[in-house]
């Protein structure tokens, strides 16, 4: 009897453990991969719901709305000093995330390797990590005065063509001053 629950209960553990292992032993590229409605972060956990913390009594708040293929903002200029973003992911179907980068390029002339931009060849500010559509996240930061560019820099393979968020547009220019 005991060898009879022995072999299902070995079964199960087998087949919950070699999922996990495939996934911790993952490639870490830093890449989306998406097939058919499944979602894959390469070398990071999948992505989960935004996070929402309450916005600092002194920071001024921009609204950002990130779709499939734009970066819309309530507001393009702000004065420096803390800047809370609140970014509702209105997907409809792709994860999504938030990067700022203080810089005075155009919008698509950021340095591109990889179907990418090169996140240690421009200066990042700070970013929200990507999540799920439909939900929204938001960041509190510091801002100086300057030029900045806001992007998704998700890269992923849809039905076997890359797809560059940035090179399809995910990216807004927002000044401090």
């Amino acid at each position: 009897m005991r060898n009879r629950l022995l072999k299902p209960a070995l079964a199960l553990l087998a087949l919950t453990l070699i999922p996990l292992l495939l996934i911790a032993c993952g490639d870490d590229d830093g890449g989306v991969e998406v097939t058919g409605n499944s979602v894959t972060v390469s070398g990071e956990e999948a992505p989960e719901a935004g996070v929402v913390t309450a916005k600092p009594a002194e920071a001024v708040q921009v609204d950002v709305v990130l779709k499939e293929w734009a970066v819309q903002m309530g507001s393009t200029t702000v004065r420096p000093g803390s800047v809370y973003f609140l970014v509702d992911n209105q997907g409809p179907e792709d994860p999504h995330e938030f990067v700022i980068i203080k810089s005075d390029a155009s919008p698509l002339s950021l340095p591109y390797t990889d179907n990418r931009v090169p996140e240690d060849k421009v200066d990042i500010i700070d970013e929200i990590e990507p999540y799920l559509p439909k939900t929204k996240a938001s960041i509190a930061v510091n801002l100086t005065a300057g030029n900045y560019l806001l992007i998704c820099n998700i890269s992923e393979i849809e039905n076997g063509q890359v797809e560059s968020h940035y090179k399809l547009g995910m990216v807004a220019q927002f000044k401090v001053q």
